[in-house]
């Protein structure tokens, strides 16, 4: 074939092509095949040349071939969780990011602890920070000794202050992760629950130094403990014993709070979620089970 640049004088240069579908499904474009020299004075010599080549053209059939679909699958005591997708849609380590944002996964899938709530009117899920009281004695290299993982202990507040840098550094991370654009109010929801818990453990370590508790009454992303939490504060200011208000904030205050964050941001945006699964093409299974199914 005469490359383009090298086209003798007094020839024309013919390209030959098929319509194809794009990709996307969203129109049409002519993709050249074949590019056709002829001598453009004899017109007739162009018509009995392309008439050879027609043949080819006539097998020919555009189309594109769908990859395999690919199912990922994460299966624990408690949970059986699948998802399906076209990696020619979206690729397979974009999948692996957005797993543990879905409202079905838990702990298993993602750098977080969570806590989900899914019922037939509700579908909620917060990413949670390590608790001040979170020990094992398999990481040496982190904790120091665990022994009551209370405030009795001498080690608490060290083992307390790491949890909290432990935590810092999730939100880190999941602030540097790319997530798809379409799941930006997932990503928010996820990452604001996590900041407020976050704040919620903090305030209780602050509280725990010092026995102070109008520390508890700080305000947070619009939340008012010292109003919304004021009964509970003021059964804590009352106790007599650390121990009991260590109690007190760890369970009715932090519960309180986090019941107030809810009635002012509302649940997990699942209808987000799943216009994301629809724009991809991407199909979810998940089942709860109990410890002997």
């Amino acid at each position: 074939m005469i490359p383009p640049s090298q086209t003798p004088r007094g020839w024309g240069t013919q390209f030959l092509g098929v319509r194809c579908e794009d990709e996307n499904g969203k129109g049409w474009a002519t993709r050249p095949i074949l590019r056709v020299n002829f001598c453009a004075k004899s017109p007739g010599r162009k018509m009995i040349h392309i008439a050879r080549i027609l043949f080819v053209l006539l097998g020919m059939t555009c189309f594109t071939t769908a990859a395999d679909e690919v199912t990922l699958r994460f299966d624990t005591s408690d949970q059986r969780y699948a998802i399906t997708f076209d990696p020619l849609r979206i690729p397979e380590s974009q999948v692996r990011t957005i797993i543990s944002l879905s409202p079905y996964t838990g702990d298993e899938v993602g750098l977080f602890a969570t806590a989900r709530e899914v019922t037939q009117d509700r579908v909620d899920k917060f990413f949670l920070p390590p608790s001040l009281e979170l020990c094992t004695s398999e990481e040496r290299a982190i904790y120091f000794k665990c022994g009551s993982r209370n405030i009795s202990d001498p080690d608490f507040f060290r083992n307390a202050e790491m949890n909290i840098q432990i935590a810092k550094g999730q939100l880190a991370s999941m602030e540097r992760t790319l997530y798809p654009k379409e799941l930006e109010k997932v990503v928010e929801y996820l990452r604001q629950s996590f900041v407020f818990i976050l704040w919620a453990e903090e305030t209780r370590l602050d509280f725990y130094r010092t026995w102070d508790a109008s520390v508890l009454g700080r305000s947070n992303q619009g939340i008012e403990p010292a109003s919304s939490c004021a009964a509970v504060i003021v059964r804590i200011n009352s106790a007599k014993m650390k121990v009991e208000k260590y109690n007190l904030a760890k369970k009715d205050w932090h519960n309180c709070v986090l019941e107030a964050f809810k009635k002012k941001h509302g649940s997990y945006p699942l209808a987000e979620w799943q216009k994301f699964l629809l724009t991809y093409g991407v199909k979810e299974e998940h089942l709860d089970v109990g410890p002997d199914e």
